[in-house]
């Protein structure tokens, strides 16, 4: 089977732009044959286009959009200022802080969801000391390794190891990976598919963290994973970790 990742919607893309991004169409209208607008227009369609290049780290050009639309949509701003100025007679300075205050909502509901986290033991802001210490056991030498997403995506960041499933919209078949993922530790797998399996994608190492428990419960499976293919290399209070025979 080919290595497929999920393409990001364009359309959720503009939409998620918002009103800079309803700004951003006015400057693209009626600026289009300026130089610098139509310099803007091939960043952002550059970007895009990047963006649906089949490799992992596509999604981060899309990082890059933002700040040639945002100057697109004041452009755009100064254009509708002046045409709302003169049809309904409304003051710039007032539609200026209109489209301020629209726009301020967001930012300080983001604000906020980011603030109140501060002072809660979030495992994506701390990571576990148990957590980091089973990391740590990879980061002398790169190792092919299975375990849920959380484990996956912390990975590669600490060391040079590669993960089998991280991030959904990075990670190569990922609807595929994240089956097989309950199958396994759920304990729903044969001996024979398991084997197979995990030399065809050479995994070496499987953790069994938090997260990976709790896809086990799931499946009310309270045993843990129970494959004669595997040796446990390394324990601590909340991680095992097991070597592929």
């Amino acid at each position: 089977m080919s290595e497929q990742i999920v393409s990001p919607n364009i359309i959720f893309i503009i939409l998620g732009f918002g009103l800079i991004g309803a700004f951003a169409s006015l400057s693209i209208r009626y600026f289009y044959k300026k130089d610098e607008i139509t310099f803007l227009i091939i960043w952002v369609v550059s970007s895009l286009l990047a963006a649906m290049i089949p490799v992992g780290f596509r999604v981060f050009f899309l990082r890059g959009i933002f700040l040639p639309v945002t100057i697109l949509s004041i452009y755009g701003l100064g254009y509708a200022a002046k045409r709302l100025k003169l049809h309904l007679k409304i003051p710039i300075i007032a539609i200026y802080i209109i489209v301020l205050f629209i726009s301020l909502g967001s930012t300080f509901r983001i604000f906020y969801i980011r603030t109140s986290e501060a002072g809660k033991t979030n495992q994506w802001f701390y990571v576990p000391d148990e957590t980091l210490q089973a990391i740590n056991y990879f980061s002398t030498s790169r190792k092919n390794v299975l375990s849920a997403m959380y484990f996956g995506n912390l990975l590669p960041v600490f060391t040079d190891s590669k993960s089998f499933y991280g991030h959904p919209q990075v990670t190569s078949n990922a609807d595929e990976k994240l089956f097989f993922l309950h199958l396994f530790y759920a304990n729903k797998l044969q001996n024979s598919e398991i084997k197979q399996y995990l030399t065809k994608n050479n995994i070496e190492y499987i953790v069994y963290g938090p997260e990976e428990v709790e896809i086990s419960k799931l499946y009310d499976n309270i045993d843990g994973i129970k494959y004669p293919e595997l040796k446990s290399v390394y324990k601590n209070k909340t991680v095992e970790i097991y070597k592929v025979q």
